[in-house]
Protein backbone atom coordinates (compact mmCIF):
# COMPACT_ATOMS: atom_id res chain seq x y z
CA UNK A 1 0.00 0.00 0.00
CA UNK A 2 2.66 2.56 -0.82
CA UNK A 3 1.73 6.24 -0.87
CA UNK A 4 3.32 8.18 -3.71
CA UNK A 5 3.56 11.88 -2.92
CA UNK A 6 4.67 14.82 -5.03
CA UNK A 7 5.25 18.27 -3.54
CA UNK A 8 4.76 20.99 -6.13
CA UNK A 9 5.26 24.49 -4.81
CA UNK A 10 4.15 23.44 -1.35
CA UNK A 11 1.07 21.65 -2.68
CA UNK A 12 1.08 17.92 -1.99
CA UNK A 13 -0.41 15.45 -4.46
CA UNK A 14 -0.76 11.92 -3.10
CA UNK A 15 -1.57 8.66 -4.87
CA UNK A 16 -2.47 5.45 -3.07
CA UNK A 17 -0.98 2.43 -4.84
CA UNK A 18 -2.54 -0.95 -4.10
CA UNK A 19 0.63 -2.86 -4.94
CA UNK A 20 -0.22 -6.32 -6.27
CA UNK A 21 2.98 -8.42 -6.14
CA UNK A 22 4.71 -9.22 -9.45
CA UNK A 23 2.89 -6.59 -11.48
CA UNK A 24 5.84 -4.25 -12.04
CA UNK A 25 5.27 -2.28 -8.85
CA UNK A 26 8.92 -2.06 -7.82
CA UNK A 27 9.80 -0.53 -11.19
CA UNK A 28 6.87 1.88 -10.92
CA UNK A 29 7.94 3.02 -7.46
CA UNK A 30 11.47 3.69 -8.71
CA UNK A 31 10.11 5.56 -11.74
CA UNK A 32 8.05 7.85 -9.52
CA UNK A 33 11.08 8.39 -7.28
CA UNK A 34 13.06 9.37 -10.37
CA UNK A 35 10.34 11.92 -11.12
CA UNK A 36 10.76 13.49 -7.68
CA UNK A 37 8.13 11.71 -5.60
CA UNK A 38 8.54 10.58 -2.02
CA UNK A 39 7.37 7.05 -1.20
CA UNK A 40 5.81 6.10 2.10
CA UNK A 41 4.70 2.77 3.64
CA UNK A 42 7.03 0.85 1.37
CA UNK A 43 10.33 -0.82 2.17
CA UNK A 44 11.05 1.23 5.29
CA UNK A 45 9.07 -1.43 7.18
CA UNK A 46 11.06 -4.38 5.81
CA UNK A 47 13.23 -4.72 8.97
CA UNK A 48 10.12 -5.85 10.87
CA UNK A 49 8.59 -8.02 8.14
CA UNK A 50 8.97 -11.06 10.39
CA UNK A 51 6.48 -9.47 12.80
CA UNK A 52 4.11 -8.02 10.19
CA UNK A 53 1.63 -10.39 8.55
CA UNK A 54 3.14 -9.27 5.24
CA UNK A 55 5.31 -6.38 4.01
CA UNK A 56 3.39 -3.10 4.14
CA UNK A 57 3.89 -2.61 0.40
CA UNK A 58 1.90 -5.79 -0.29
CA UNK A 59 -1.05 -5.32 2.04
CA UNK A 60 -4.30 -6.17 0.26
CA UNK A 61 -7.28 -3.81 0.00
CA UNK A 62 -9.20 -4.84 3.12
CA UNK A 63 -6.11 -4.50 5.30
CA UNK A 64 -4.97 -1.24 3.69
CA UNK A 65 -8.45 0.26 3.92
CA UNK A 66 -8.55 -0.44 7.65
CA UNK A 67 -5.37 1.62 8.13
CA UNK A 68 -5.54 4.32 5.45
CA UNK A 69 -8.28 6.69 4.37
CA UNK A 70 -7.88 5.78 0.72
CA UNK A 71 -10.57 8.23 -0.40
CA UNK A 72 -8.47 11.10 1.00
CA UNK A 73 -5.76 10.48 -1.61
CA UNK A 74 -5.83 12.51 -4.83
CA UNK A 75 -5.71 9.28 -6.82
CA UNK A 76 -5.75 5.56 -6.07
CA UNK A 77 -4.80 2.78 -8.44
CA UNK A 78 -3.67 -0.79 -8.95
CA UNK A 79 -1.90 -2.64 -11.75
CA UNK A 80 -3.09 -6.12 -12.77
CA UNK A 81 -1.31 -8.84 -14.72
CA UNK A 82 -2.47 -12.07 -16.33
CA UNK A 83 -2.46 -14.68 -13.51
CA UNK A 84 -0.33 -17.19 -15.41
CA UNK A 85 2.32 -14.61 -16.32
CA UNK A 86 2.27 -13.46 -12.72
CA UNK A 87 2.68 -17.04 -11.45
CA UNK A 88 5.65 -17.62 -13.75
CA UNK A 89 7.24 -14.39 -12.58
CA UNK A 90 6.86 -15.43 -8.94
CA UNK A 91 8.31 -18.85 -9.79
CA UNK A 92 11.38 -17.27 -11.39
CA UNK A 93 11.78 -14.93 -8.41
CA UNK A 94 11.51 -17.78 -5.90
CA UNK A 95 14.47 -19.54 -7.54
CA UNK A 96 16.44 -16.42 -8.47
CA UNK A 97 19.42 -17.61 -6.40
CA UNK A 98 19.38 -21.19 -7.69
CA UNK A 99 22.51 -22.41 -9.45
CA UNK A 100 21.52 -25.96 -10.43
CA UNK A 101 18.40 -26.82 -12.49
CA UNK A 102 18.08 -30.25 -10.85
CA UNK A 103 17.22 -28.56 -7.54
CA UNK A 104 14.34 -26.61 -9.07
CA UNK A 105 10.78 -28.00 -8.98
CA UNK A 106 8.69 -27.94 -12.12
CA UNK A 107 6.27 -25.01 -12.17
CA UNK A 108 3.20 -27.17 -11.48
CA UNK A 109 4.98 -28.92 -8.59
CA UNK A 110 5.94 -25.54 -7.13
CA UNK A 111 2.35 -24.33 -7.44
CA UNK A 112 1.10 -27.51 -5.74
CA UNK A 113 3.28 -26.75 -2.73
CA UNK A 114 2.44 -23.04 -2.54
CA UNK A 115 -1.31 -23.38 -3.09
CA UNK A 116 -1.44 -25.95 -0.28
CA UNK A 117 0.41 -23.52 2.00
CA UNK A 118 -1.93 -20.69 0.99
CA UNK A 119 -4.94 -22.70 2.11
CA UNK A 120 -3.38 -22.78 5.57
CA UNK A 121 -2.10 -19.20 5.55
CA UNK A 122 -3.18 -16.71 2.83
CA UNK A 123 -0.25 -14.44 3.75
CA UNK A 124 2.28 -17.07 2.62
CA UNK A 125 5.14 -15.80 0.44
CA UNK A 126 4.58 -12.25 1.77
CA UNK A 127 1.05 -12.08 0.31
CA UNK A 128 2.31 -12.88 -3.21
CA UNK A 129 -0.18 -15.70 -3.81
CA UNK A 130 -3.32 -13.80 -2.85
CA UNK A 131 -5.76 -13.25 -5.76
CA UNK A 132 -5.45 -9.86 -7.41
CA UNK A 133 -9.13 -9.19 -6.76
CA UNK A 134 -8.30 -8.96 -3.05
CA UNK A 135 -6.19 -5.86 -3.76
CA UNK A 136 -9.01 -4.01 -5.50
CA UNK A 137 -11.99 -2.31 -3.89
CA UNK A 138 -14.55 0.47 -4.34
CA UNK A 139 -12.14 3.25 -3.38
CA UNK A 140 -9.65 2.36 -6.14
CA UNK A 141 -10.07 4.99 -8.87
CA UNK A 142 -8.22 3.23 -11.70
CA UNK A 143 -6.99 -0.22 -12.65
CA UNK A 144 -4.15 -0.38 -15.16
CA UNK A 145 -2.88 -3.41 -17.06
CA UNK A 146 0.73 -4.56 -16.86
CA UNK A 147 0.42 -5.73 -20.45
CA UNK A 148 -0.29 -2.16 -21.61
CA UNK A 149 3.16 -1.07 -20.38
CA UNK A 150 4.26 0.54 -17.14
CA UNK A 151 4.95 3.79 -18.97
CA UNK A 152 1.22 3.95 -19.72
CA UNK A 153 0.49 3.66 -16.00
CA UNK A 154 2.98 6.41 -15.15
CA UNK A 155 1.43 8.80 -17.66
CA UNK A 156 -2.10 8.16 -16.45
CA UNK A 157 -1.20 8.53 -12.77
CA UNK A 158 0.55 11.85 -13.43
CA UNK A 159 -2.46 12.99 -15.43
CA UNK A 160 -4.81 12.00 -12.61
CA UNK A 161 -2.67 14.01 -10.18
CA UNK A 162 -2.75 16.93 -12.63
CA UNK A 163 1.02 16.83 -12.97
CA UNK A 164 3.06 17.11 -16.14
CA UNK A 165 6.00 14.71 -16.62
CA UNK A 166 9.45 16.21 -17.08
CA UNK A 167 9.47 14.68 -20.55
CA UNK A 168 6.88 13.22 -22.88
CA UNK A 169 8.09 9.65 -22.45
CA UNK A 170 8.49 8.69 -18.76
CA UNK A 171 10.20 5.33 -18.43
CA UNK A 172 10.21 2.53 -15.88
CA UNK A 173 13.47 0.72 -15.08
CA UNK A 174 13.83 -3.03 -15.58
CA UNK A 175 13.84 -4.48 -12.06
CA UNK A 176 13.27 -7.91 -10.49
CA UNK A 177 13.39 -9.73 -13.81
CA UNK A 178 14.12 -13.46 -14.00
CA UNK A 179 17.71 -14.67 -14.36
CA UNK A 180 19.05 -16.63 -17.33
CA UNK A 181 18.84 -19.96 -15.50
CA UNK A 182 15.14 -19.58 -14.70
CA UNK A 183 14.32 -18.36 -18.19
CA UNK A 184 16.00 -21.52 -19.50
CA UNK A 185 14.12 -23.72 -17.01
CA UNK A 186 10.77 -22.29 -18.15
CA UNK A 187 11.74 -22.80 -21.80
CA UNK A 188 12.62 -26.45 -21.11
CA UNK A 189 9.33 -27.32 -19.38
CA UNK A 190 7.52 -30.30 -20.95
CA UNK A 191 4.21 -29.28 -22.52
CA UNK A 192 2.16 -31.34 -20.06
CA UNK A 193 3.78 -29.52 -17.13
CA UNK A 194 2.86 -26.12 -18.58
CA UNK A 195 -0.66 -27.32 -19.41
CA UNK A 196 -1.18 -28.58 -15.86
CA UNK A 197 0.20 -25.34 -14.39
CA UNK A 198 -2.22 -23.33 -16.55
CA UNK A 199 -5.15 -25.44 -15.34
CA UNK A 200 -4.08 -24.96 -11.73
CA UNK A 201 -3.76 -21.19 -12.13
CA UNK A 202 -7.13 -20.90 -13.86
CA UNK A 203 -8.81 -22.85 -11.07
CA UNK A 204 -7.03 -21.15 -8.15
CA UNK A 205 -7.48 -17.64 -9.55
CA UNK A 206 -10.98 -18.18 -10.89
CA UNK A 207 -12.12 -15.05 -9.05
CA UNK A 208 -9.61 -12.97 -11.01
CA UNK A 209 -10.59 -14.46 -14.36
CA UNK A 210 -14.23 -13.65 -13.56
CA UNK A 211 -13.85 -10.24 -11.89
CA UNK A 212 -10.95 -8.71 -13.82
CA UNK A 213 -11.66 -10.33 -17.15
CA UNK A 214 -8.46 -12.16 -18.01
CA UNK A 215 -8.57 -14.54 -20.96
CA UNK A 216 -7.70 -18.21 -20.58
CA UNK A 217 -4.36 -19.08 -22.18
CA UNK A 218 -5.21 -22.60 -23.38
Amino acid sequence: MPLIQFNVGGIKKTAFFSFIPKTGGTALIQAFRNLGARIYLHKENNPVVGVLRCPSQHMHYELSNSIIDISAANHSFAVTRHPFSRAKSDYKWAYRKATEPKRILWLDQWLDTLFEQYNKNPYVLDNHLRPQSHFIGPKINAIYRYEDGLENTIRHVLLALKLRPLNNSPTAPQLNTGNHLMNAVIAQHPEHRIARAMEMVEEFYDIDFRNIGFKEMR
